[in-house]
């Protein structure tokens, strides 16, 4: 992924690999993002704190993280089917999806087919294990390593709240 993003960004961009949760820049920013649901595979509140301290680490003074977090408890569907689809002359994939649910953990259990010219058809699967938290939660867990905090309804995924903590200071 780093290849692809320098690829694209050039040597002129900073770009590190490391865990939410223990990556040490040696800096600070204005603004530091969370997103894709990242948070969601942080299956512990131990390691949510440690990744929401880490990001307060990483804040200036002043400064804004916002974190994109998965889907409420209340708003997840188990046993629901995806299907999502790619038809372009260079490929064609198909990812099938379904739901389940074991108290605060939702899986989404992914099966994918996989087509190129000339070469033969692929198929492989992925198990995505994400925490389902609650915004009350999250946000204090934000607030317990110094954020001031709130969460907003995602515009683009209403059943998924975003995150907007400030660093104290300036």
């Amino acid at each position: 992924m780093l290849r692809i993003a320098r690829g694209q960004l050039g040597r002129s961009v900073s770009l590190s690999r490391g865990d939410m949760r223990t990556v040490r820049l040696r800096r600070t920013f204005d603004a530091v993002f969370c997103l894709f649901s990242a948070v969601g595979y942080l299956l512990t509140s131990r390691d949510r704190e440690a990744a929401f301290a880490n990001l307060y680490r990483h804040s200036a003074p002043g400064g804004v993280a916002v974190i994109e977090g998965w889907i409420v408890p209340r708003e997840f569907r188990p046993n629901t089917v995806h299907l999502l689809a790619y038809n372009g002359d260079d490929a064609k994939i198909a990812r099938v999806t379904t739901s389940s649910r074991a108290g605060t953990t939702s899986a989404l259990r992914m099966y994918y087919l996989a087509a190129e010219p000339g070469r033969p058809i692929r198929s492989f699967e992925e198990v995505h294990r994400m925490a389902l938290v609650e915004p009350t939660e999250a946000l204090r867990s934000r607030e317990h390593v110094g954020f001031h905090a709130r969460a907003r309804k995602s515009p683009s995924y209403p059943a998924r709240r975003i995150l907007i903590a400030v660093r104290p200071g300036l």
